[in-house]
């Protein structure tokens, strides 16, 4: 040490004082502690001590530190003020206490959490915090942030219901009672030259046409679904990334294939002299079903189905041990249960794969009945494998139900607390509004996990 030694070391943080013998102070000489000498900055020499403009609530914790070597943290604190004390005051995390250190690291979790939140929630972040919007951002906020605005809450509902209505109205297509025959079924031409049997639900679609309201209500939908194609491809502020997003490649497929129909449509004749032309046909009906994966729309623009995927994306170790957990089981089950009605000869099941259906379908309490075993000991594997089936599937569910509580929870406290804080977005799928200054703290007193997202809100501005 440089300078007068003492054997008693007085340290004054935030005024409350704490005595310590030096020599102890030197069991971690890496520390801020060790390192105190007269010659110090902290050192007021009228009054002999070390004075520290800290919070004193966690400087019991450190002095016991150097008396029993081990960093206990208190339960009524903050992990991320007590991480910050450690930094300041140089103490490594590897000194916390093994009985301290689960809720220490708690901390690292929830920190990863508020990451994903964060980043489902940030798109188009870099624009809303512009200081001038011009017109394009302002429509393609408007477009794909439904809480942008009162026009944008509109402009999403009636975005949803027009994808409510081409689902109903493709549902509807579907059904033979909102079928007509064709011209050419009615002139006769058509019914004996068509490549499929009128009896078959592909011969009932292709040889007839749907109803002419729904036909109107469907194209009505097409042209809506164009028009804001093109507008938000056009106010788009980055196509690479628009072209890459797998809506976006499935509506520009799904309006390009619907307007070749259409076109079809309109020269009847073409397609039905030619048989080739009837196949592309054919083809491009048979994909007016990837018209039902527009729902997850809905899962895009809500903000409890992002929650969601989110979950599962999290969960994806979980779901893993699921799969394998349940597949090696099906396969064991499927086996003893074909082995054991095969030698019995109560002929239930006549090949593997049926027995690997009954299994699935058994382990997943879902029994369809359509295979059941006959003999008593096929009747005991079957218990059993229901028995197991819901001991594997219930441990990882309810760690998935545990990481969806986590994820809804987080964004619960999130929208309370900008719903408090003047500075706060008033758009809950966006970080949290800073101040202009990145260096200056928010004016309002923060919760810690708020504190975390304005900081990695300075850190990305």
């Amino acid at each position: 040490m440089s300078g007068q030694a003492i054997e008693k070391c007085v340290i004054n943080v935030a005024g409350k004082k704490f005595c310590i013998r030096r020599s102890l102070l030197q069991r971690f000489p890496t520390t801020k502690l060790a390192t105190l000498s007269t010659s110090s900055e902290e050192y007021d020499s009228s009054t002999a001590e070390f004075y520290f403009d800290r919070n004193p609530s966690i400087m019991h914790c450190v002095l016991d530190l150097y008396r029993t070597g081990e960093f206990h943290i208190p339960n009524n604190m903050c992990t991320v003020a007590i991480r910050r004390e450690m930094e300041f005051w140089g103490i490594p995390e590897d000194m916390v206490a093994d009985c301290c250190w689960k809720s220490f690291s708690i901390h690292v979790h929830d920190k990863e959490v508020q990451k994903k939140i964060q980043e489902t929630f940030k798109e188009d972040i870099d624009l809303m915090y512009t200081k001038e919007t011009s017109l394009k951002q302002v429509i393609w906020l408007t477009m794909e942030n439904p809480h942008y605005s009162f026009v944008a809450k509109v402009w999403n509902i009636m975005y949803m219901i027009f994808i409510s209505v081409a689902i109903i109205v493709f549902c509807l297509f579907n059904e033979p009672i909102f079928r007509v025959k064709s011209h050419h079924n009615n002139n006769g031409s058509s019914s004996n030259n068509s490549a499929y049997d009128d009896t078959s639900t592909l011969g009932m679609l292709m040889n007839t046409l749907p109803n002419p309201y729904l036909y109107v209500i469907d194209n009505i939908c097409l042209v809506f679904f164009t028009i804001e194609i093109v507008i938000r491809l056009t106010v788009c502020p980055n196509k690479p990334r628009f072209f890459k997003h797998p809506l976006n490649i499935l509506d520009i497929f799904l309006i390009a294939v619907m307007w070749i129909v259409f076109i079809m449509d309109r020269f009847p004749e073409v397609t039905h002299d030619s048989s080739d032309i009837k196949r592309v046909e054919t083809f491009l009906r048979l994909c007016f079903s990837l018209r039902i994966f527009r729902v997850l729309h809905f899962g895009k623009r809500s903000q409890t189905m992002k929650i969601l995927i989110l979950t599962f994306k999290s969960s994806a170790r979980e779901l893993s041990v699921l799969m394998i957990g349940l597949g090696m089981a099906v396969l064991i089950f499927a086996t003893l249960v074909f082995t054991t009605e095969m030698v019995l000869m109560s002929h239930t099941f006549d090949s593997i794969h049926k027995a690997l259906w009954w299994a699935l379908i058994t382990m997943t309490t879902v029994g369809y009945g359509d295979y059941v075993p006959k003999s008593v000991p096929g009747q005991v594997v079957g218990s059993i494998s229901a028995i197991i089936g819901l001991l594997i599937l219930s441990l990882p569910i309810a760690i998935i139900a545990s990481n969806f509580n986590v994820y809804i929870s987080n964004v619960s406290a999130r929208e309370l607390r900008k719903k408090q804080s003047p500075n706060a977005s008033t758009d809950p799928d966006t970080a949290v509004s800073v101040t202009g200054n990145p260096s200056e703290e928010p004016s309002v007193e923060t919760s810690p996990v708020t504190r975390l997202e304005v900081k990695e809100m300075e850190e990305h501005m």
